[in-house]
């Protein structure tokens, strides 16, 4: 068995970056900071976040530099050359639920390219 799922809870360091593929499909891209606390000082770890879709077009509106969010998704690697030709590796997540606190409307202000139902997670006891 395998497992690949990440969740992670920060905020937004940049405004989410929205653009459209070849085909017409949505994809947004982002960074989160997380922090965490190794001897009582405070370090933050910055993560790479792409959504596509429904999740992506909803990130971009509701989502802005400082917001706190919660992304769960799976990580991924991946390579590709810059404009002089280099190879540059990349490390983020691919995000397939965005929740983004509460909503004006009183909604929870989740985002999810599939229900609430597919989205849930069932864990192996371990």
């Amino acid at each position: 068995m395998s497992l690949n799922i990440v969740i992670l809870q920060g905020n937004l360091c940049a405004d989410p970056e929205l653009r459209k593929t070849s085909n017409d499909t949505p994809v947004a891209n982002f960074r989160i900071a997380t922090n965490e606390y190794r001897g009582g000082e405070e370090h933050a770890e910055f993560h790479r976040v792409v959504c596509w879709d429904k999740t992506a077009t909803n990130v971009k509106e509701y989502c802005q530099k400082g917001k706190n969010v919660t992304v769960v998704g799976r990580l991924q690697h991946r390579s590709y050359d810059d404009n002089e030709g280099v190879t540059r590796y990349v490390t983020e997540v691919n995000a397939n639920r965005v929740n983004f606190g509460a909503s004006s409307n009183g909604g929870n202000g989740s985002t999810s390219a599939k229900t609430e139902e597919e989205a849930l997670v069932d864990f192996p006891d371990i």
